[in-house]
This record gives structure tokens, sequence and C-alpha cells, in this order.
């Protein structure tokens, strides 16, 4: 087995930048472990992992962990080793598609010999899934995660394709080349590389999770219109445009601006959470709660959904004055205008 660890600074993402993207993406608080495998197939029933690579955060910079097995007789070895290494509580495991990937694979080894592990008790963080949510608000391409990098302006790769892998492995384990190893150990470096890179699709979490300030609110008379003005905590890393029913939405790097079309009597929709517990009346364009609807007839209603479950009030000067009022307000409306409020 060949194991190896060093300290790397460039060109992983700068620690205190992970944090804000993290935000309160990671409920824990746990430190980050970013973990990624190499097989010699997907099916892993069929094939073994010969490579496993592990980066954490250390103080103001990263430290890199992996295993490589010199013979497929060493996957139990480099699985022991990664398992001993693992902390057993206090850390979040953070990985691209590793919930039916890598976690899938390690679990999987670690019945076939037997190995006690913990992968189940830390919370996990797959940043495919975030993709997956963000894929028609930022009209995102296929969710590889090479393609993500791409779109997202990552560190460019300039190593091996994972395609190539499994026949390296193969050519290493006849040759046990130096040569070809390095180049599969870079290639596993590139992926957590990447998988840092990635954490940048958690800061469309603050819509979701009031990271933001509200700097001003502006509502100019005889207008039709009206804007909040925020900040968030974390830049975004692409700048977003979305329109929605009566609203609008333009963000760029840390500024976000929320436009609200007043209907007839200055009116807005404020949003319910409870979407579950309301009805929606087409004929009237509002919500009502279940236990107010339900002496009405069922061509008069329909379950309410994130997007139908409103009701209206009219926009007047106390609350044009009232900044809480306002953050009460844009933290029902911003999950339903960029479409990342709950379904679950």
């Amino acid at each position: 087995m060949y194991s190896a660890e060093q300290f790397l600074t460039s060109p992983f993402l700068p620690v205190s930048d992970l944090a804000l993207a993290l935000g309160s993406s990671q409920k824990d608080r746990w430190p980050p472990i970013f973990l990624s495998i190499e097989t010699t197939g997907l099916v892993k029933e069929q094939s073994m992992i010969f490579l496993i690579g592990a980066v954490r955060p250390y103080e103001d910079s990263y430290l890199l962990s992996q295993w490589f097995a010199e013979t497929p007789q060493e996957e139990k070895d480099i699985l022991q080793a990664f398992l001993n290494w693992l902390p057993k509580e206090q850390a979040a495991l953070v990985h691209f598609n590793g919930e039916a990937f890598a976690l899938s694979f390690l679990r999987e080894c670690c019945t076939r010999y037997a190995l006690e592990h913990s992968f189940d008790a830390l919370p996990s963080l797959d940043l495919y899934r975030k993709a997956k949510s963000l894929k028609s608000l930022l009209s995102l391409p296929r969710l590889r995660q090479v393609e993500l990098e791409a779109f997202f302006d990552c560190h460019p790769r300039n190593g091996i394709k994972a395609r190539t892998c499994p026949a390296l492995y193969q050519q290493y384990v006849g040759s046990h080349s130096e040569e070809i190893r390095s180049r599969l150990l870079y290639h596993n470096l590139e992926n957590l590389i990447g998988i840092t890179d990635l954490t940048c699709i958690l800061t469309y979490d603050q819509f979701t999770d009031g990271g933001y300030d509200l700097v001003s609110c502006q509502a100019d008379p005889g207008s039709s219109e009206i804007l909040f003005h925020l900040s968030l905590h974390a830049p975004l890393p692409k700048a977003l445009f979305v329109a929605g029913k009566d609203c609008r939405l333009e963000a760029s790097g840390r500024k976000v601006t929320a436009a609200c079309i007043l209907s007839p009597g200055r009116q807005l929709r404020l949003y319910h959470q409870d979407y579950r517990s309301y009805d929606y009346l087409p004929l009237e364009d509002k919500a009502v709660p279940r236990s107010l609807s339900g002496y009405l007839d069922r061509s008069l209603k329909k379950p309410a959904v994130p997007e139908t479950c409103y009701t209206w009030f009219t926009c007047t000067d106390a609350f044009l004055q009232n900044p809480g009022g306002q953050k009460r307000f844009l933290s029902a409306l911003l999950p339903i205008l960029t479409g990342l409020s709950e379904r679950s």
C-alpha cells in the first residue's frame, strides 16, 4: 500500500472563503472532509477501489491524504487505513454524487471485508444534489462534475480523463510505474480540488436561509413598483436574473435587487410556508387555511403548493418603514421566486 500526506494551499479555495460558502448549509458546523475515490469500474459488486483521497482544512491551509492500492489485494488495506484516519464524529463528509458512488462503494467494501464504519453517523453533503436543485434556476448544462467546474469558472484541469483511470491502474499493477501512479494520484487531487471549488454553489442557499442583510426599501410616490436592495453574506459565483409572478430578482456578487409590482390598491402577495395546511381558491386568487376551506365545494379549491400559498396585504407607509416586516416578507418571497422552496 502506498500512502501520502501533504499540506496544500494553491489552487484550493481559501479556507476563509470556504467557511462563507458552506454557511448554514453545514448545519452541524463540523469541519468538512472532502472525499473522492477511484475505482476499476462503475458497478461496485464487480469493481474495486484502488485509491481513496481526502482533504480537510487545517488552520489556513488544507491537508491532503491519499491511500493507493499497489495491487488489487491491498483494497482492504487502503480501506482500513482510511477508516482509521476518518473521525468517528465531529466531521462532515462533502462529496460530489457520493451518495450514489463513493459512499455506496465504500459501504459495499466494508460489508465485503466485515469492517465497521462511521459513514452513516456523519453528516453528508452531496454537491451533486445541490447542483441538481439549481439546474433550472441557473440553466445549468449537464451535471457532470467537470462540466459544472467549467460553468462556475473553477480551476482548469490538466490531468488525465476519468475514463482512462481503470486501464491505467491495470497498467500500474503490471509495471509499478511511479509515473502512472503519480498521474492517478494527481487525477484524484483534481477531483478533490473541484469538489472544494464547487462549494460555491452553496451560496445560493442564502436566498432560503436568510443569509443577507436588507440595505434599503424603495417605493417612489406614484410608482407601481417596490424595490428591495440586499447584501449577501457571501458572493455568488454567477450573476442571476429570474422573473416570477409580478416579481423579478437580479443578483451579482453580493448585490441583490428584488422588484415587486404593486397591484391595484398597492397590494403585494404574502407567501405562507406551511402550504400543506392551505387550499388555493382560484376565483379569489388567494390561499386560505383548510380549517376555513373545509365547507367549500371541491370545484372552488385545490391543494395549495408553495407558488400558490399566498394572501394579499396592502403596502402601507407602516410597512415601508418597518425593516423587520420587510425581512419577513422577503424570507417568504425569495425561496418562491428562486424556485428553491422546499417541497419535502
